[in-house]
């Protein structure tokens, strides 16, 4: 047997004993978040490591407003308004929401939320 066949038989046998399992679990609280994993286990915030990629994404974009005078010539008279669009990215996690959570151990790693395969996501510019 070589080295690397070796090195790779050790490296299987750890992964294998680390005993990774992978969760489908449901949102049930938000302040504090706690997660359901089954019927007899529910997740608090202190045991769940929350990834960056799931917290909210919030947009502000500056834009302005023309509005014409009284007398409708949009070329002079005009002023412009400043106006703040306010777009969500990426919405919070909400009670109800399907979580991917793997464990190792006695620590719970939120992977991803688990989406719907026929929704399409939109945004729309106002």
């Amino acid at each position: 047997m070589s080295l690397f066949e070796k090195m790779q038989r050790t490296a299987k046998h750890q992964y294998e004993g680390m005993g990774i399992r992978l969760f489908t679990c449901k949102v049930t609280g938000i302040n504090p978040l706690k997660v359901k994993i089954n019927e007899n286990l529910e997740l608090t915030e202190e045991l769940l490591i929350f990834p960056e990629s799931l917290q909210e994404r919030v947009l502000q974009v500056k834009d302005y407003k023309t509005t014409a005078s009284s007398g409708g010539d949009i070329c002079s008279g005009s002023s412009l308004t400043e106006v703040i669009r306010t777009c969500i990215l990426q919405p919070k996690i909400k009670i109800g929401d399907r979580l991917i959570v793997s464990a190792a151990g006695e620590e719970y790693v939120v992977l991803d939320k688990v989406g719907d395969p026929n929704a399409t996501i939109s945004y729309t510019a106002e």
